[in-house]
């Protein structure tokens, strides 16, 4: 009789350990396996998908995630939810002014949420106009062309005067930008134009303005100052109320002065500064302006929006600035308008 021989199991060896291998009796167990290994496996990769372990998030999710961060870390970016949602998708949350608000005397400047991937990295533009071979600038009504040599919207930010938290936005406020600054704008602010009250009590009395320069003619509320300055007139319209006059006069000196002072306006026009002398300047191409007996290397600030290439406005500035407000590596949404 026929000795039977038992076959071998196989195992798998681990350290002393051994684990039995299971392997299909026949053709449908092996069917079944490998249907419920499939499932099993698409199952995975669609939760892989699905979770922001994901290492190539489409713009759509990136976005999400990037208002996911603003909307849990807005007034709340101390929080251990704050810092562990921007940790998981790699990201930082700060309060910062944006450049396309110019700053208007007597009011505050708007404060934005921005939510921003760690991966992005600002150029600055003195360095990134070598690498510029086509005029970017954003015309009103024609479209960005994106497919530039260089994608501008990959390296400028629109935004300054940042904080990781809302109580230290203000925390420098009494710095000073304007003493150090070698360059046309913050030149300009620092010339602050001052309205002057003439004559005496018995004498012909009035207000005038000194000379107003090219910066000044575009701060947004300057000509609301010089219609309060003729309203003066009319409400004390007589010289024995010239004390009056005074204080009325003096009261709106102050607010351009304060104007001015406040370092929030100082760091956009530090911006603008660099803007003006750094995407525009051109290699083979000395720009200068000079204003004072002093030249500066960079265009001039139009009095009008209707600038030529020589001439640069504030509005042109805010406007080149607004296409970049959200973009592929960043995101903002608007806190605190007062």
């Amino acid at each position: 009789m026929a000795k039977k021989t038992k076959k071998n199991a196989k195992y798998l060896k681990i350290g002393t350990s051994k684990i039995k291998i299971w392997s299909p009796k026949n053709k449908k167990e092996a069917i079944i396996a490998i249907l419920c290994c499939t499932i099993l496996g698409i199952t995975i990769f669609i939760a892989w998908r699905n979770s922001y372990l994901w290492p190539w998030p489409s713009q759509s999710e990136i976005d999400s995630r990037l208002s996911e961060v603003i909307d849990t870390c807005s007034y709340n970016e101390n929080s251990q939810q704050c810092k562990n949602l921007a940790k998981q998708y790699d990201m930082n949350f700060q309060y910062c002014r944006a450049v396309t608000d110019i700053p208007e005397i007597g009011k505050t400047v708007p404060i934005y949420g921005v939510a921003r991937k760690n991966s992005f990295e600002t150029v600055g533009l003195s360095s990134l106009r070598e690498s510029i071979k086509v005029f970017a600038a954003i015309i009103p009504g024609e479209a960005f062309n994106k497919n530039k040599t260089v994608r501008m919207y990959d390296y400028v930010y629109p935004y300054y005067g940042c904080s990781e938290t809302l109580s230290g936005i203000n925390s420098n406020i009494n710095d000073n930008l304007i003493p150090e600054q070698k360059m046309i704008a913050l030149s300009q602010l620092a010339h602050v134009p001052q309205l002057e009250v003439y004559g005496e009590s018995n004498t012909e009395c009035g207000i005038r303005r000194v000379e107003i320069n090219d910066l000044w003619n575009q701060v947004p509320g300057m000509q609301s100052i010089l219609n309060e300055g003729k309203t003066t007139i009319d409400i004390y319209n007589k010289c024995s109320m010239i004390s009056s006059i005074r204080k009325s006069a003096n009261s709106l000196n102050d607010k351009l002065t304060d104007y001015a002072n406040d370092i929030i306006v100082q760091l956009f026009y530090k911006k603008f500064d660099e803007w003006n002398a750094g995407i525009w300047k051109k290699d083979n191409q000395e720009i200068g302006c000079t204003w004072q007996s002093k030249t500066f290397e960079q265009y001039c600030i139009s009095k009008s929006d209707n600038s030529n290439s020589n001439w640069k406005t504030l509005r042109e500035y805010a406007d080149f600035e607004q296409y970049f407000l959200n973009t592929d590596n960043y995101m903002s949404k608007i806190l605190i308008t007062d």
